[in-house]
């Protein structure tokens, strides 16, 4: 991330765009957001008032073509570029689909749209899926993870079967009956 942070920070000054109000930390996360999203700089849409978010997409814009030319990429830019090869090229698509036969995701409450793209596409011909995650344990959406991956789980893979782990270990009934009174609160869980 330090040499993200000095890149953006170059492009930020030759560009004449105020330093302090277009922090590296204020690009790097937008940047990260719309990787997350699947977006490269020629597809993400800015609304025509916002004029601080067209300005963090020069930067996307140019950061893109400076990685690139510098032969790297980023952290968002492994599963996005990995998306975009499955999804422009089926000759290696269908390479990776054989090779993973069956996928197990641990924490899947906690993906992104851009994770889920991936998996979908990775596990379009097997359909051999395992998701193990926790509704109530949704807590990265600040990251990118969307909890409707999670609840509509079901709705995007055929025969899904659901198998609830409903026993608890770890914890005494007194913090388990706390928990789960707040927890009834939560809008968006199975």
């Amino acid at each position: 991330t330090d040499d993200q942070k000095k890149l953006v920070r170059k492009i930020v000054k030759a560009e004449n765009l105020d330093a302090k109000k277009f922090s590296s930390q204020l690009i790097l996360y937008h940047i990260d957001q719309w990787k997350n999203k699947g977006l490269l700089p020629k597809d993400v849409k800015i609304e025509k008032s916002n004029s601080i978010e067209k300005s963090i997409l020069k930067v996307y814009e140019i950061y893109q073509s400076k990685i690139k030319d510098l032969n790297c990429c980023d952290f968002g830019d492994l599963i996005l570029y990995c998306v975009k090869l499955f999804e422009e090229h089926d000759d290696i698509r269908e390479i990776y689909r054989k090779n993973f036969k069956y996928i197990l995701v641990d924490e899947y409450q906690d993906t992104n749209f851009i994770q889920s793209k991936w998996l979908s596409l990775l596990s379009e011909k097997n359909r051999n899926l395992c998701c193990v995650g926790d509704d109530d344990q949704s807590i990265y959406s600040w990251r990118g993870a969307e909890i409707k991956n999670f609840l509509e789980f079901d709705q995007v893979y055929e025969n899904t079967k659901v198998i609830r782990l409903e026993q608890n270990y770890r914890s005494s009934q007194n913090i388990l009956s706390v928990a789960s009174n707040l927890i009834a609160n939560n809008k968006n869980r199975v």
